[in-house]
């Protein structure tokens, strides 16, 4: 089952692990990775139908920031074209 978030406050929320897909406002994304920094995580979706990257920052597995970043290609597309 695809977990389902209808806004960030229900990421904000709900939201604790990375899952294959997620659906994020009537849109699945693909979890593309996860980037640590310190100790901050960062999980990396995206969807390519509409062109948009999220990014849920989380601190001891709870998330505080999520943001959304429009992008037309996703940068690991990206590199496989160019190889």
């Amino acid at each position: 089952m695809t977990p389902t978030y209808e806004s960030k406050t229900a990421i904000y929320d709900n939201y604790r692990a990375p899952a294959r897909l997620i659906e994020f406002e009537g849109h699945v994304y693909e979890f593309k990775g996860i980037e640590q920094k310190a100790d901050v995580d960062t999980h990396n979706y995206r969807c390519n139908y509409e062109q948009h990257n999220l990014r849920i920052h989380l601190q001891g597995d709870v998330p505080f920031y999520v943001e959304g970043i429009y992008k037309v290609e996703d940068s690991a597309d990206a590199v496989h074209r160019a190889m």
